[in-house]
């Protein structure tokens, strides 16, 4: 007999499957390439079988010359002799806007996981303990040099308050974009809780830690700033109108 508690989560998946199916798919894991500037491109290595179930027939057939170029996922020179820089494991994907790789290719940032699948079908059964726990132990986000591994973080190094967010069955939905700023060589993410975190993209140190929006703790000097400046137009905009009056009320007291 099916436990009530997992007859209920099935019932959410399927819920929820059948609403992706009438809205769209789920996103897949599909190959690409992606220019680096001008003299590398990222590669990604997604699933053939997905891949032959999806797109027009023009697409599958870019999908197999992709796999037949690059070998392995990871950066190489452009051109075409597909000339391997570094490699990364081939047991992990990252979508084509969850990876951010340095212009002159030495160091790549990944957020990692596969919330990215079911993030656009928020609701039903939220997760269990054990697999809210599951979730916060796993890997978040991850930064390389030349391919090798220099930091990592878990979900729970950025999430304080697990309630605050979105949820599937299956994941919490905690990324809400992310920069990659080369001019100051720094990372910055932001998470829905909502924080802001700002790394060194070579060592993956944690640089920063801030609030966003109403959980900024600035945001009460912020406020208090801008009332000032509306004080100070106001006082100003009253002042103009006080300097125009003035000379007409004398001229009317003199008469004609």
């Amino acid at each position: 007999m099916v436990a009530p508690r997992r007859l209920l989560t099935t019932l959410a998946v399927l819920l929820t499957a059948s609403t992706a199916s009438a809205a769209g798919k789920f996103p897949k894991p599909m190959s690409y390439a992606r220019p680096v500037g001008d003299a590398f491109v990222f590669v990604q290595i997604g699933d053939p079988a997905e891949e032959a179930k999806h797109g027009t027939a023009e697409q599958r057939r870019k999908f197999t010359e992709l796999r037949a170029k690059y070998a392995a996922p990871g950066l190489y020179r452009a051109g075409d002799a597909a000339e391997l820089v570094w490699g990364l494991p081939a047991n992990g994907y990252t979508p084509y806007d969850l990876g951010f790789v340095t212009a002159d290719g030495n160091n790549l940032v990944r957020v990692e996981g596969d919330f990215w699948q079911t993030e656009s079908f928020v609701g039903g059964i939220r997760p269990t303990a054990a697999a809210m726990q599951k979730l916060l132990d796993a890997p978040a986000l991850s930064f390389y040099d030349k391919g090798q591994l220099t930091k990592r973080y878990k979900l729970d190094d950025f999430i304080d308050d697990t309630d605050v967010l979105k949820h599937t069955p299956e994941h919490l939905i905690w990324y809400a974009g992310a920069v990659l700023n080369e001019n100051s060589g720094r990372f910055v993410m932001n998470t829905q809780s909502p924080m802001r975190f700002a790394f060194d993209v070579r060592t993956g140190e944690l640089l920063e830690r801030s609030g966003v929006g109403l959980a900024n703790p600035f945001l009460q000097r912020i406020l208090i700033v801008c009332g000032a400046m509306m004080l100070a137009i106001l006082l100003g905009w009253l002042a103009f109108v006080w300097k125009r009056r003035v000379p007409d009320a004398v001229r009317l007291a003199r008469g004609p």
